[in-house]
């Protein structure tokens, strides 16, 4: 019978992967977008609607920046408050620079969405951990368990230890 393993860096490059879900919304301003330097104004009220036609009152920090002659506005991430005069970049679309985007990890990554990439780490690693599992059974590590079996020795065998094993394996 033939038993499959993943390798550590597989496991790494699909973990970078999931971390980058992310950007991947905003791709189009990172790459083709120009960038230009942008100043927290104030924290204000905006107003979100959902799906079911409801509407929710929160706050995000407005930022302005200039493009030509023109000043344009910015939002960050909401809940979130930027300290005021504080100097962030603004990713904008060359023909519409209201369609922009804040770089700052809490306006890329703390939002909604983040829960997506959480959800899907925590289910590749439970996956990468109990594949490799699986298939040291299969090759027969641990003669008195049928292949598959959950049981674990004590001491070095158990879930943590090699948890531990595998994530100070990169370094």
């Amino acid at each position: 019978m033939k038993t499959y393993t993943i390798s550590g860096w597989t496991f790494a490059i699909v973990c970078l992967l999931i971390l980058s879900l992310p950007l991947s919304r905003k791709w189009r301003l990172i790459i083709r977008g120009e960038k230009a330097g942008g100043v927290v104004s104030e924290y204000r009220p905006v107003v979100r609607k959902h799906a079911d036609d409801s509407k929710t009152l929160d706050y995000a920090s407005e930022v302005l920046f200039r493009v030509g002659d023109s000043t344009y506005a910015a939002r960050g991430p909401e809940g979130i408050r930027y300290e005021r005069g504080r100097r962030v970049t603004v990713m904008y679309d060359p023909e519409d620079p209201g369609r922009n985007s804040i770089l700052t990890f809490s306006a890329l990554y703390l939002s909604d969405y983040s829960a997506l990439p959480l959800i899907l780490l925590i289910l590749w690693g439970a996956f990468y951990l109990s594949f490799n599992n699986y298939s040291r059974f299969a090759r027969g590590r641990d003669p008195g368990a049928p292949s598959g079996s959950p049981r674990l020795p004590a001491g070095r065998g158990t879930f943590l230890y090699r948890l531990w094993r595998r994530l100070t394996r990169f370094r």
